[in-house]
C-alpha cells in the first residue's frame, strides 16, 4: 500500500512537471495547483479505502496551556509528536513502527522514539483497518525513526498540504467557510476550479485559491463520507477523531495541562 500510494503521487509530480507540493506555494500556478488538487484526491480516495491515516494536530499558542512564560516550543513539539503518534497507534493496531518524520534538527528524535517505546495503548474495539492481536495492553515499538527530506518523499508532501490546509484553515476558517457555502456544494473536482481568480491583486488571487482546495477538501470528505466539518467551528475539525482523516484541535484538558517551560 505504502509503494502504490508512493508511485500514485510521484506521477503526479512528473506529469505536471513539479518537484515539490507545499501548501505554502500555493497560489495560481496552474501545474502546481492541479498537482496539488490530485495530491488532496489520492489523499482522500486513499484514506477512505483505509489504506491510509491522515492525523493532523493543532494547537492555539495562545490558549491557556501555552500562554506562558519561558515556553519551550521544541520540547512542546515533541510532546504533540507523541499524543498524535499514540493516537495513531491506539487507531490503527499498535506493532512494529517506522517514523519518517520532515527533517526537523531542533527535534530529539531518539528522546521521541524511548517515550513512545515505553508508552502502552489500550486496545480500541469496533472495525480497524487492521487487525490487533488477543493483548488488551500492548506497548508501541519503533522500529526506526529516519528523518527525510521532503522533496524527496512524495508522502511527505501530502503530509505537508494536510498540515498547511488545517493551519490556514484556522487562520482563515470564516473565508473559507464563506467560500464552501458560495459554491452551493458544486461539484468541481471535474475542471479547473480558478477561472473565478482572473481580477484581483496576486495576494487575493493565491488567498482565493487557498479557499478553493480547503473547499475542495470538505466537498470530497463530504462524498466520502469522511466526517470532516468546516461550518460548525470554522476550521477543519473531525467531530469523531477515530475516522481516517482526523483534524484534531488540541485543547488544554485542564488546569494541570501546561506547556513545558526551558
Amino acid at each position: 500500500m505504502l509503494d502504490a500510494a508512493r508511485d500514485g503521487l510521484v506521477g503526479v509530480l512528473q506529469h505536471e512537471g513539479v518537484k515539490e507540493v507545499k501548501f505554502e506555494e500555493v497560489g495560481t500556478h496552474a501545474a502546481r495547483l492541479k498537482a496539488v488538487k490530485q495530491f488532496l484526491h489520492q489523499g482522500v480516495e486513499c484514506a477512505a479505502a483505509g489504506s491510509v491515516r491522515i492525523d493532523v494536530v493543532t494547537w492555539d499558542t495562545h490558549d491557556s496551556r501555552h500562554r506562558i512564560e519561558g515556553r519551550d516550543d521544541t520540547e512542546n513539539l515533541g510532546r504533540m509528536y507523541y499524543h498524535v503518534l499514540r493516537h495513531v497507534a491506539r487507531a490503527w493496531g499498535s506493532g512494529r513502527w517506522r517514523l519518517y518524520p520532515d527533517e526537523n534538527s531542533a527535534m530529539d528524535w531518539k528522546e521521541l522514539e524511548e517515550i513512545l517505546g515505553n508508552s502502552r495503548v489500550a486496545k480500541r474495539t469496533g472495525n480497524l483497518p487492521l487487525p490487533l492481536d488477543d493483548d488488551s495492553v500492548r506497548t508501541i515499538e519503533i522500529e526506526s525513526i529516519e528523518p527525510v527530506q521532503s522533496i524527496a518523499e512524495p508522502l511527505v508532501q501530502m503530509a505537508d498540504l494536510f498540515v498547511g490546509m488545517a493551519r490556514f484553515a484556522r487562520e482563515r476558517g470564516q473565508g473559507c467557510a464563506a467560500w464552501l457555502a458560495a459554491r452551493g456544494g458544486d461539484d468541481l473536482q471535474g475542471r479547473f476550479p480558478f477561472n473565478c481568480l482572473e481580477s484581483g491583486t496576486e495576494e487575493t488571487k493565491r488567498t482565493e485559491s487557498r479557499y478553493a482546495i480547503v473547499s475542495d477538501l470538505v466537498m470530497l470528505c463530504e462524498k466520502r463520507r469522511l466526517g470532516v466539518n468546516l461550518q460548525r467551528k470554522s476550521c477543519l475539525w473531525t467531530p469523531k477523531p477515530t475516522n481516517p482523516i482526523n483534524f484534531w484541535n488540541y485543547e488544554p484538558q485542564g488546569e494541570y495541562d501546561r506547556a513545558p517551560t526551558r
